[in-house]
């Protein structure tokens, strides 16, 4: 699919937007609350970046330019005038360049496609799902908790993006993924960050077996 530009307007936030992923915003600068209602009445998305530099609140901030397109799927009108909204990440995109600042940002796009899976894609796949699924029961183990199946995405581009969206790290790596040029390159990024957090939980796993063994001596 080729590559399309579009103009769309943008909210920098200190957080990583990713295709499929859910997130609440609680709108109250009086600028985004006219962005929100502009692509309400219009029926129009809106670009979530993280912010590079500056601030999430008040004065400019500087987005990095890849980010994604944000679907509003819930809208609810505070009594004092602010507005909460749930959207759903869509699609990447790239800034090409500012086209407006003020009353916000409008930036001109290059909406992103993964590029072409490659034959590795499903075996990188395979060896994440396997670390995920271990992730998950050392986990529900940690809290006394088992589950007799995990139903994960097998499809490599909705896997990347769920392991992006549940990994706990800093926002900055986050966005490293989200640049991702394909799911095999996510996937490939994700696989260390997945080693380490299963490592993790099997130390917390092994300290409270200790723990709960010790408490009965």
């Amino acid at each position: 699919m080729p590559e399309q530009e579009i103009e769309i307007p943008l909210f920098p936030l200190n957080i990583v937007l990713f295709p499929t992923m859910l997130l609440p915003i609680l709108v109250f600068e009086e600028r985004y609350k006219l962005m929100i209602s502009r692509c309400l009445e219009s029926g129009n998305d809106f670009g979530v970046a993280l912010i590079k530099s500056g601030r999430e609140v008040g004065g400019a901030a500087v987005p990095y330019q890849v980010g994604t397109i944000a679907h509003i799927t819930q809208v609810e009108h505070k009594q004092d005038d602010n507005i909460s909204i749930s959207v759903v990440g869509k699609q990447r995109f790239s800034i090409l360049d500012i086209i407006q600042e003020s009353p916000y940002m409008i930036g001109r796009a290059l909406l992103l496609n993964d590029n072409g899976e490659d034959t590795d894609d499903q075996q990188v796949a395979y060896k994440a799902i396997e670390i995920v699924k271990q992730c998950i029961r050392r986990l529900l183990a940690i809290n006394s908790e088992w589950v007799r199946d995990i139903q994960l995405p097998t499809e490599p581009r909705d896997l990347s993006y769920l392991v992006a969206i549940r990994l706990p790290a800093e926002q900055t790596v986050k966005q490293q993924l989200l640049e991702a040029d394909s799911s095999t390159q996510r996937l490939s990024m994700e696989m260390p960050l997945l080693e380490a957090e299963a490592d993790r939980l099997k130390r917390t796993l092994v300290a409270n077996i200790w723990l709960r063994s010790s408490s009965f001596n």
